[in-house]
């Protein structure tokens, strides 16, 4: 069985960024034949964006030849009361209860939706629902919530990283039958991770840019039940950190540097630009301000945020008298460019620093 899976679309409106990589999700799932397309949790931002959506999203998953099942997530935990349709039964089922499962031949999908709940009644649910499992079938779990084995990746979890929201550990699963725990909330990438005896824990990840902490290329999740679980990228709206360092040593003009990197961008990004190092006015023509300001220029009316600019103009130090000594000596020790790089930024700092004494 072939199972798309993903989460975290946090829809708002029809026709925008999100809305289009729902649409691109299911295209993905046409594409590879799927059997089932899950979303982990917050395929809604909110109750108002679910009431006012629910028709358009009732077209479009019963268009398809495959079943979707959904999850609410702690955004979207009240969106699904029952006797709301979201599509033919066929074609869309939800699991609103614990209790639910979902059976499909050999594989038999559970979830335990998002709840206001401690650690230990989570583990409590868990350890319950293990002992209803068939070890013979596939049994997919579908989670919504942090997994605190990755605290360490401090602001991946979208707008709400100070909270922790369903908290549970990998081990809650040990000695569980679920072959795949697919889960949902933690937007930035997306995380596979084995367990033990073959099984897999999978974030998905958000499958479009929701803030701009979720940077690169976003995917969405295949698995063939038996298999390791393998990313799809996803052609959507993403941000993309764009860094670019100049040299002072480049002959190219640092503007056209910064045009030429920017022009390589898929018209589906939104650039965060960093642009650091050093210019030599002397040989460019063009000042520290007269750069920021052909930046503004460049970056105006396009997706492109300037988030740091730290270049500095060296043409003065490159042109003072005891630099080119130290060039001209330097320079008959044949060095490669790295190391030429290297030793002359070191110089500039130096005399930058003395200059300051």
């Amino acid at each position: 069985m072939k199972i798309l899976h993903t989460s975290d679309l946090h829809l708002r409106k029809e026709g925008d960024e999100r809305w289009e990589a729902l649409e691109k999700i299911l295209g993905v799932g046409r594409k590879e034949k799927i059997d089932v397309l899950v979303i982990s949790g917050d395929l809604f931002d909110s109750p108002v964006s679910a009431e006012e959506l629910r028709p358009r999203i009732r077209t479009l998953f019963s268009r398809n030849e495959f079943l979707t099942v959904i999850l609410p997530g702690n955004h979207d935990e009240t969106c699904y009361p029952r006797g709301m349709s979201f599509g033919d039964r066929e074609k869309v089922r939800i699991i609103r209860d614990i209790n639910e499962k979902i059976e499909l031949g050999n594989v038999t999908i559970y979830g335990i939706p998002y709840s206001t709940i401690s650690e230990e009644r989570l583990m409590q649910r868990l350890q319950d629902l293990g002992r209803k499992l068939t070890p013979e079938k596939t049994n997919i779990l579908l989670i919504h919530g942090t997994l605190l084995d990755m605290v360490s990746y401090a602001g991946e979890w979208g707008e709400e990283e100070e909270m922790e929201y369903m908290p549970f550990h990998t081990s809650y699963f040990k000695n569980l039958n679920f072959d795949y725990i697919l889960a949902g909330h933690f937007h930035t990438t997306c995380h596979i991770t084995p367990l033990e005896n073959g099984k897999y824990f999978v974030y998905s990840g958000s499958p479009v840019s929701i803030t701009q902490k979720e940077t690169g290329t976003r995917y969405a999740i295949l698995i063939e039940t038996g298999k390791e679980p393998h990313r799809v990228p996803l052609n959507t709206f993403h941000y993309l950190e764009v860094k670019i360092t100049l040299d002072p040593f480049d002959q190219r003009n640092p503007i056209e540097i910064v045009a030429e990197k920017l022009k390589e961008v898929s018209p589906n990004v939104s650039v965060l630009l960093y642009v650091s190092g050093s210019i030599n006015s002397s040989k460019h023509g063009i000042t520290e301000e007269e750069f920021q300001n052909a930046l503004n220029s460049l970056c105006m009316g396009k997706k492109v945020k300037v988030c740091e600019m730290t270049v500095r103009d060296v043409g003065k130090y490159m042109e003072n008298e005891i630099f080119r000594l130290f060039s001209k000596k330097f320079e008959k020790t044949n060095p490669d460019d790295e190391k030429r790089k290297r030793i002359y930024q070191m110089f500039i700092m130096a005399m930058i620093n003395l200059g300051d004494k």
